[in-house]
C-alpha cells in the first residue's frame, strides 16, 4: 500500500458574522432636523422599520464596540427582513467614513424590497436606504443594492422583472455610479440615469 505523504492544507478564512444589537429610543429634535433636511418624515421611517438608537453594541470575532448616540453623532438603524433573512444596517451620518456603516447581512439583500407594491409599471434600482426613501416619499417604487459596486443577483433580477414592467437604475453622479450603471446595462440591459443637478436623489 502506497503511503500518502502528509501535508498541511491551506487555512480557510471564514467570514466572521457580525452581531449587532441596537437599543432604540424615541425620535429626538436632532433626528427630526436631520431627516427633514431630506424631506423624509419620521413617520415614514417608522413604517419602514427605521429607528433612532441610544446605543448599539457590535461584536465581530473577539472585537467589541459600543456606539453611543450624541448630539453631534446620532445613530440610526435599518431593520430588514428579506426572504426571511434578518439584518441590521447601522448608519452614523456624521462619523468618519470607516465608522459610518455597520452591516451584518448579505450583499444579495435588496434594500426596501418589502415595501414595494406587488406589481407596478416602474422600479428604480439605487444604492442606499436614504435614496430609496427619498424616492418612496415621492411615490416611486425603489430598491437599493448594498452599494454601487455590488452586483444584482440573477435571482433578484428575475423577481423584479416578474413584478414590474420596466426597471431602471439611478446611481450617483460620479465615477462609481456611472461604472455601476454601466455594469447593470451590460449584464441585464437596464437603462441607467444620473441626476445632472446633484449627486443623488437624497441630495436633490
Amino acid at each position: 500500500i502506497n503511503s500518502v505523504m502528509s501535508r498541511e492544507l491551506p487555512i480557510m478564512k471564514i467570514k466572521e458574522k457580525i452581531i449587532i444589537q441596537p437599543i432604540i429610543q424615541p425620535w429626538t429634535l436632532i433626528d427630526a432636523k436631520y431627516w427633514n433636511s431630506y424631506n423624509i418624515p419620521l413617520s415614514f421611517l417608522e413604517k419602514r422599520n427605521t429607528y433612532s438608537c441610544k446605543y448599539v453594541t457590535i461584536t465581530k470575532g473577539n472585537k467589541h464596540y459600543l456606539l453611543e448616540y450624541t448630539k453631534s453623532n446620532p445613530i440610526y438603524c435599518y431593520r430588514e427582513n428579506f426572504k426571511g433573512e434578518e439584518s441590521y444596517k447601522i448608519y452614523r451620518p456624521f462619523a468618519e467614513k470607516q465608522y459610518k456603516w455597520f452591516y451584518n447581512g448579505s450583499w444579495k439583500i435588496l434594500q426596501r424590497y418589502d415595501y414595494l407594491d406587488w406589481i407596478g409599471e416602474l422600479c428604480i434600482i439605487t444604492k442606499s436606504y436614504k435614496d430609496c426613501d427619498t424616492l418612496g416619499v415621492c411615490g416611486f417604487a425603489a430598491v437599493g443594492l448594498q452599494g454601487e459596486t455590488n452586483p444584482l443577483s440573477k435571482g433578484n433580477y428575475k423577481i423584479l422583472t416578474r413584478r414590474f414592467e420596466k426597471i431602471i437604475s439611478l446611481y450617483d453622479n460620479d465615477d462609481a455610479g456611472r461604472t455601476g450603471a454601466e455594469k447593470l446595462k451590460r449584464e441585464y440591459n437596464i437603462t441607467g440615469f444620473q441626476m445632472e443637478e446633484c449627486k443623488d436623489p437624497a441630495e436633490y
